[in-house]
């Protein structure tokens, strides 16, 4: 895991559903943003590096659905119950203010976007084998990956 320095940027609190307080950085995007939110360089009460995804429920004029909001917490969740799997990243926590949904998980390193190209042959064998496992383990607990791309790959 990595470590960054925070000291010149505010950090955003929170109490996630479990108790658990987490506080993250908004500008230090850990990233592009994806269409559903950015994520975030965050860190546990104690200090250990966390991700928080951000999911704000207005857009461009209109409020996000419920279910929409409820299915990313659901499928944090389902992943999570799966925690048999060093492939997928779970949420840990989540909490949700009047204008965002906040998804807590482990903080990555990097995504296979940030690695030179063209990988060699034996890391393109490696990466392919692992998102093919990770597919499946998705597909064994009812879930569909629709935004598979190198940023997504962590």
């Amino acid at each position: 895991m990595s470590t960054r320095s925070h000291s010149k940027t505010t950090a955003i609190s929170f109490t996630g559903r479990s108790g658990a307080t987490w506080r993250y950085w908004p500008a230090d995007q850990l990233g592009s943003a994806g269409a559903f939110g950015g994520v975030f360089a965050a860190e546990s009460s104690v200090g250990l590096p966390m991700a928080v995804k951000v999911v704000p429920k207005d857009r461009d004029g209109f409020r996000l659905d419920d279910r929409l909001l409820n299915r990313e917490t659901e499928i944090g969740q389902r992943v999570a119950d799966a925690a048999d799997s060093d492939l997928l990243l779970a949420v840990l926590d989540t909490a949700e203010t009047p204008s965002e949904l906040l998804l807590v998980m482990l903080r990555a390193d990097g995504s296979l976007a940030d690695e030179a190209m063209p990988l060699d042959e034996v890391s393109v064998v490696r990466a392919m084998t692992d998102v093919a496992l990770a597919l499946q383990q998705l597909h064994g607990i009812g879930i569909i990956h629709r935004d598979l791309k190198p940023a997504n790959v962590l």
